[in-house]
C-alpha cells in the first residue's frame, strides 16, 4: 500500500576516494520519501489519487574557516555550519477508467489535476535562505468519441466538432526570505512571486473526403494573473495572450486515369510572441514578433507509356501490336515536382497582422504596423525569403540489366533583410547515373564472381549569387563524375571488393571588385576488400566431465585510399594549393564465443604538400581484447 525509501550517509573530514581529495568537513545527509495511491482505499470511485512526500536534510561542519585556510577550534566549527532542509508533498488526480455516462465523459473523465507544496530552509556562514510555496496544474483534454461529420456529396464530409480540445492551466506562488549574515541585511524580505499561465489548444479537420484532406490547429498561451499582488481570486481572469501558434494545411490528390497522378498540398505555420518580457525600453504595450512560413508543393507522376498502351487493341492481337505494346511499356515515368517556400519574420510590430499574412498569402506587413522609434528610424529587422524549385526525374530500363536515372533541378531563392535584397540561383543539369547489374552472369566472369554491378554518373551544377534583382556577385561551376567508375563485386571465394573512382572540377568566379577566378580539381580513388571466416564445426574443450563448444569468427577488411587536389588561379597562372594523400587501413576482428572478442588495427597515412615540398607520415597499430564475465 505504501512505498517507503530512506537513505543515510555520514562521512568525516578525512574521507576520500581514489578519484577525489579529502573532504575537509564532517558531512551528514539523510532523506526519506514515501508514496501511496489513496484510491486504493476507495476502489469503486474509478479515480487515481497518487500521493507522495519527501524530506531531505544535509549538514556540513567544516574544519577551516569559510573562504580561508584558518583552522577552526571545535567550538568555532558550529558557527561555520552549513545546513539545508527540504520537504515537499504532492497530490494528483485523474480518472482511472472511462464512464458510460455522457455527461461524465464530457467533464470529469477529461480532467486531471495536481498540487504540490514545497519548503526549503538553508543556513550558511554567509546567508540565511528560506522559501516556501505551492504549484498546481489543471488539465482538460477532450476528443469526441462519436462520428462528428456531416456527409455532403460523393463522400465529402464537413466536421462540426474539433478533433481535440485541451486546456492546461498551471501556476505557482512562492514566498522567499534571504538574509546576508555578514552584513545583517535582508536582501529579500518575504518576497512574494506568483505566476499563472494557461495553454489552450484546438485541432480541426474541417473538410475531408475523396481526394481532399484539410487540417487546422490553434495553440495560445495566456497570462491569467495580471495583478500579482492582489488576492488571486480578484486577479485571475482571461488575462493577456503571450504566444500564438497557428497551423493550417490541405492536400488534394485528384485522379486522371492511369497516366497522370498529381498531388497538390499547401501548409502554413504562423507564430506570434507578444510577451511583455520581450518589450524594449520605450516600446509601447502590444509590441510583438510575428513570423509565417508557407509551403506550396505540386508533385506529378506522368506515366507516358500508359497513354499509348491503353490505346493498343487487345482484340485480334498480332505480333506487331504486341511488339508495339512492349516498346511503349518501356517508356519511363516522368516525375515532376514544384516547390514554393515563403518565409517572413517581423521583430517589431505594433499589432497583429491580417489574415492574408497569417495564412501566408501575402508575406508583407503594412508599414502602419511596423514599429518606429520616436526619432523616426524604422526598426526594419524584417526578414523575407522566397524560394522556387523545379525538379524533373525519370528512370529508364531499356534492358533488364541496365538502368538509367536522369534528374534536372532549377532553384531560385530571393531574400530581403532590413530592406536589402539578395538572391541565389542553382541549376543542375545533366545529372545522370547508369547502373549495370548481373555482370557476374557474363560468360567471362562465370565461376569467378557470384554477384557484381558497375555504376557511372555525371553531375553538372551552376550556382549563382547576387544582390538586387540581377547583379551577379559570384558564380560557382562544378562538374562531378559520381562515380567515374564504381564497381562492387562479390567473388566466388566470398571476398567482397569495392572500387570507386571520383573526379570533380570546380570553378569559382567572384565578380566583386577586380574579380577573381579559382579552379579546383580533385581525384579520389577508394578500394576496399573484406572477407569473413567462420569455423563451421567450432571448437570442443572437455572440462570437468563436460564438453564446452566454442564458435569462432574472423573478419578481415582493408581500405586503400588515394586523393589528389589541385587549386589554381588560371588568370594569374598561380598554384594556390597542391596536395596528395595515400592511406592503407587494415583491420581484423575476432570473436571466440559471445563472451570473448578482439580486434587489431593498423594505419598508414602519407600526406604530401607538393607546393611546399613537405611530406607527413602517420603509422599506428592497436589491438584490444574484451572478455565478458
Amino acid at each position: 500500500l505504501i512505498s517507503l525509501n530512506a537513505d543515510y550517509r555520514n562521512t568525516d573530514t578525512e574521507f576520500q576516494t581514489l578519484s577525489s581529495a579529502r573532504r575537509g568537513s564532517d558531512d551528514t545527509n539523510y532523506s526519506i520519501s514515501a508514496s501511496t495511491s489513496l484510491n486504493r482505499y476507495m476502489p469503486d470511485l474509478g479515480i487515481s489519487l497518487p500521493f507522495s512526500m519527501s524530506y531531505n536534510k544535509s549538514e556540513s561542519v567544516p574544519t577551516l574557516k569559510s573562504n580561508s585556510d584558518i583552522a577552526l577550534k571545535p567550538e568555532e566549527r558550529k558557527e561555520e555550519i552549513r545546513r539545508s532542509i527540504d520537504d515537499s508533498y504532492r497530490l494528483s488526480f485523474s480518472r482511472s477508467r472511462k464512464s458510460n455516462n455522457v455527461l461524465m465523459r464530457l467533464t470529469l473523465d477529461a480532467i486531471s489535476a495536481g498540487a504540490t507544496y514545497a519548503r526549503k530552509r538553508g543556513i550558511s556562514p554567509e546567508l540565511i535562505d528560506r522559501s516556501s510555496g505551492y504549484t498546481g496544474s489543471f488539465a482538460y483534454n477532450f476528443s469526441p468519441w462519436w462520428t462528428h461529420t456531416i456527409r455532403l456529396y460523393r463522400g465529402y464530409m464537413i466536421s462540426y466538432m474539433p478533433e481535440n480540445v485541451s486546456v492546461n492551466v498551471s501556476g505557482s506562488a512562492r514566498t522567499t526570505t534571504k538574509v546576508n549574515r555578514r552584513r545583517g541585511v535582508a536582501t529579500e524580505d518575504n518576497k512574494y512571486t506568483r505566476d499563472i499561465k494557461g495553454v489552450f489548444n484546438v485541432a480541426f479537420k474541417p473538410f475531408s473526403g475523396g481526394a481532399i484532406t484539410t487540417d487546422y490547429s490553434l495553440k495560445t498561451t495566456r497570462d491569467l494573473d495580471l495583478y500579482k499582488y492582489v488576492p488571486i481570486l480578484t486577479s485571475i481572469g482571461w488575462g493577456r495572450e503571450l504566444t500564438r501558434a497557428q497551423r493550417a494545411g490541405f492536400r488534394i490528390t485528384p485522379e486522371y486515369g492511369r497516366w497522370l497522378r498529381p498531388t497538390l498540398s499547401y501548409d502554413v505555420n504562423y507564430d506570434e510572441n507578444s510577451d511583455p518580457k520581450n518589450r524594449g525600453p520605450g516600446e509601447p504595450e502590444g509590441i510583438r514578433r510575428a513570423s509565417v512560413s508557407s509551403r506550396s508543393k505540386i508533385d506529378v507522376v506522368l506515366t507516358v507509356g500508359s497513354i499509348f498502351t491503353g490505346s493498343v487493341a487487345s482484340e485480334d492481337d498480332t505480333t506487331g501490336t504486341s511488339l508495339t505494346g512492349l516498346v511503349l511499356s518501356r517508356i519511363p515515368d516522368l516525375e515532376v515536382g514544384y516547390l514554393l517556400d515563403k518565409n517572413s519574420k517581423y521583430n517589431k510590430l505594433s499589432g497583429r497582422p491580417g489574415l492574408k499574412y497569417q495564412l501566408g498569402i501575402d508575406p508583407v506587413v503594412g508599414d502602419d504596423l511596423v514599429f518606429t522609434t520616436s526619432a523616426g528610424g524604422g526598426q526594419r529587422t524584417d526578414d523575407r525569403t522566397r524560394k522556387n524549385e523545379l525538379d524533373l526525374r525519370t528512370e529508364f530500363e531499356p534492358v533488364p540489366f541496365l538502368s538509367l536515372d536522369a534528374k534536372y533541378r532549377y532553384g531560385k531563392t530571393v531574400k530581403n533583410y532590413a530592406g536589402a535584397t539578395t538572391y541565389g540561383r542553382t541549376f543542375t543539369w545533366p545529372d545522370v547515373t547508369g547502373n549495370v547489374s548481373s555482370v557476374a552472369s557474363l560468360s567471362f566472369f562465370q565461376g569467378v564472381l557470384s554477384s557484381s554491378s558497375i555504376a557511372i554518373g555525371y553531375k553538372g551544377t551552376t550556382q549563382e549569387d547576387g544582390r538586387g534583382s540581377s547583379t551577379k556577385t559570384k558564380e560557382v561551376r562544378k562538374s562531378e563524375w559520381l562515380p567515374l567508375v564504381g564497381w562492387d563485386a562479390t567473388w566466388a571465394n566470398g571476398v567482397r571488393t569495392t572500387l570507386n573512382l571520383r573526379r570533380s572540377n570546380t570553378e569559382t568566379e567572384n565578380f566583386q571588385g577586380r574579380g577573381s577566378l579559382t579552379e579546383n580539381t580533385t581525384t579520389v580513388v577508394n578500394l576496399s576488400a573484406s572477407h569473413s571466416f567462420s569455423a563451421p564445426q567450432g571448437m570442443y574443450i572437455p572440462l570437468a566431465g563436460r564438453t564446452l563448444k566454442f564458435k569462432s569468427n574472423l573478419r578481415f577488411t582493408v581500405d586503400v585510399n588515394y586523393e589528389t587536389s589541385l587549386t589554381t588561379k588560371p588568370i594569374l597562372n598561380q598554384i594556390e594549393k597542391s596536395t596528395r594523400s595515400f592511406s592503407v587501413l587494415p583491420q581484423a576482428s575476432y570473436s571466440f564465443s559471445k563472451n570473448i572478442t578482439g580486434s587489431a588495427n593498423a594505419r598508414f597515412v602519407q600526406e604530401t604538400d607538393r607546393k611546399r615540398g613537405e611530406t607527413y607520415r602517420t603509422i599506428g597499430i592497436s589491438a584490444s581484447v574484451l572478455i565478458r564475465f
